[in-house]
């Protein structure tokens, strides 16, 4: 299996940026949901958080809808779809996504 790992650098962040990261990576590791990126593993060392999370091939949703010219109906229904699918997700679980790709 593989994994994607996400670095943030601990250098010059505030008081409250340290708190604001840890309270998102608590968040994210708390959904599972099929259009949501799971979060497997999170620590840090001396200079940067790493975020261990399941690997998405394809690139992130803005990037994959800048890479074709068009789409018929029924593939943006279904991405529109799964869009929302994971919206209301967040919502029923009190969760306001903020950055939505």
């Amino acid at each position: 299996e593989y994994y994607a790992i996400k670095c943030i650098s601990r250098l010059n962040l505030s008081d409250y940026e340290y708190e604001s990261v840890l309270s998102e990576v608590a968040v994210q590791s708390s959904l599972n949901h099929p259009n949501i990126v799971a979060v497997h593993d999170f620590f840090e060392e001396n200079d940067s958080f790493y975020l261990v999370m399941e690997l998405m091939r394809g690139g992130d949703l803005f990037n994959r809808i800048g890479t074709r010219e068009s789409y018929s109906e029924k593939d943006a229904r279904e991405i529109c779809k799964n869009l929302l699918l994971a919206v209301q997700y967040c919502h029923i679980n009190n969760v306001a996504h903020c950055d939505l790709k």
